[in-house]
């Protein structure tokens, strides 16, 4: 009976540590716009950010190619986005990620077109399907001194 309850002990903690581990993130942090991401230690090495003027752009890095994965941008004024009636916002591809210093940051439901080579590239997929988890990990990075 012992060595049963033993064993059972080790499966549950060696699934609870395994667990833990595929759960580990990295934190990305745009200075530029003041927020962060939660981004899987699966993509470690896997992805790049080019910071532009209006949000970011991440890349799936294959080799020397940078292929889209998502953007996250600045759409506007919180009044502006506050004005449009349901009915525009419906038709407006995007989901509001949150407000920052008075803007709205949205992330489109733009569909990047890989290469042909990238449409069967099972890494670049299995990225793709962990993009809504990530986008949704948006959150505000807090001044120091507080705002």
């Amino acid at each position: 009976m012992k060595k049963i309850v033993i064993v059972v002990l080790l499966v549950l903690l060696s699934s609870v540590i395994y667990g833990k581990e595929n759960n580990k993130k990295e934190i990305y942090m745009s200075k530029k716009h003041l927020f962060s991401l939660e981004i899987p230690m699966s993509w470690k090495n896997r992805y790049e950010v080019d910071e532009y003027k209006d949000g970011i752009t991440v890349y799936y890095i294959k080799k020397d190619k940078k292929i889209g994965l998502f953007d996250i941008v600045c759409w506007g004024k919180e009044e502006e986005w506050n004005k449009l009636s349901k009915e525009e916002k419906d038709n407006i591809p995007s989901k509001k990620l949150g407000v920052l210093n008075g803007k709205v940051y949205v992330w489109p439901w733009l569909v990047y077109e890989g290469e042909d080579e990238t449409e069967t590239d099972k890494e670049y997929k299995k990225m793709k399907k962990e993009v809504e988890r990530v986008v949704d990990s948006f959150k505000e990075i807090k001044k120091e001194g507080g705002r």
